[in-house]
């Protein structure tokens, strides 16, 4: 490094040579990404040759070298950390989306799959059906238009729920 600080920069090569597979693995490990850490390798030993001035001889080598390594791994992380989360964001919201679409389709599905099930129920269990459960009318109100009790109307909504279900959970199953 001596030589390098001197003016030599031709041993530039040398320290080349003999760090770059420690370096390269080092930001190869961090990154996983080959090209990357190709990259990320040749602006470390350009810093190197930039700042050799800033080496203090009585130093260790290798651990200034992976200071500057690790500032470019980190410089790099900052630069691309606003671009990672745009990405991020982008894809959320096409994740989101693709949800929601399958979602409603799962609904449309279903909802055609209780309608031809509430079609295979005979006309009473029917109509007690979309009083109380489309409609959303009181037991007693479905009573007074039925001309029954209320409890005769719960019963005939149990009754044509289950008979529903039947129905819905054989159409499924087709």
């Amino acid at each position: 490094m001596q030589s390098v600080q001197s003016g030599n920069i031709q041993q530039m090569d040398t320290l080349y040579r003999r760090y770059k597979q420690v370096v390269f693995g080092y930001l190869y490990g961090i990154h996983r990404d080959y090209d990357l850490a190709q990259d990320l390798l040749q602006t470390v030993f350009f810093r190197v040759m930039k700042y050799s001035h800033t080496f203090q001889l009585d130093s260790n080598f290798r651990h200034w070298l992976f200071r500057i390594a690790k500032n470019v791994s980190k410089d790099h992380f900052l630069k691309n950390r606003q671009a990672s989360m745009d990405a991020i964001g982008d894809w959320s919201e096409k994740l989101v989306a693709q949800q929601q679409t399958e979602r409603e389709l799962l609904q449309r599905e279903s909802k055609q799959l209780l309608q031809q099930a509430l079609k295979h129920l005979d006309h009473p269990q029917r109509e007690v059906l979309v009083l109380s459960k489309l409609k959303g009318m009181k037991y007693a109100d479905i009573a007074d238009i039925l001309q029954c009790s209320e409890g005769a109307v719960k019963l005939k909504v149990f009754r044509a729920l289950k008979a529903l279900r039947k129905v819905y959970v054989t159409l499924e199953n087709r």
